[in-house]
């Protein structure tokens, strides 16, 4: 028994092939990396703003910016991080609601978001790497105002 199984196993049948190589189309086309517009999907989903695509530890990134969507409240301000396999995403809300951010500026993995339409602009600075907001950003301050009524200096005493 053992010597036909070791006769057919050193006959070296060919496996079938089943069929030709599917044609060559070409090289897989890069991404297009670095910041830009975005595509809006539908209305009820975020309404984002800018987006950013990227290398981020051995992961083509993409990290979005906006305010949700009419499902959700349109004056709050969001940040979402995908990856290429669409198995990380995580939607992440700006510390206040003042309306829609965009991205302003990347360093590393730092991303600088200001607000759109808040007057005055708010920034905030967002980490990838522990997906986590860096500053918070101050919430709107009303300005200093002047008091209408000047302060009176007293008047210098004379010893007699």
């Amino acid at each position: 028994m053992v010597a036909i199984r070791t006769e057919v196993a050193l006959t070296g049948v060919p496996t079938p092939i089943p069929g030709p190589p599917p044609p060559y189309t070409g090289p897989t086309p890069a991404p297009n990396l670095g910041l830009g517009g975005c595509v809006l999907t539908t209305a009820l989903a975020p309404l984002y703003v800018t987006c950013w695509v990227g290398w981020y530890d051995g992961h083509l990134v993409d990290v979005r910016t906006g305010s949700e969507g009419l499902a959700g409240d349109l004056n709050q301000g969001i940040l979402t991080v995908f990856t290429e396999d669409g198995h990380d995403t995580q939607d992440l809300l700006t510390p206040d609601k003042v309306g829609s951010v965009k991205i302003t500026a990347v360093d590393g993995t730092l991303f600088t978001l200001t607000t759109v339409d808040h007057t005055p602009p708010i920034t905030y600075t967002f980490d990838l790497a522990t997906r986590a907001w860096v500053t918070p950003g101050p919430s709107p301050v009303p300005s200093a105002s002047v008091s209408p009524v000047p302060s009176v200096s007293p008047v210098p005493t004379q010893a007699p």
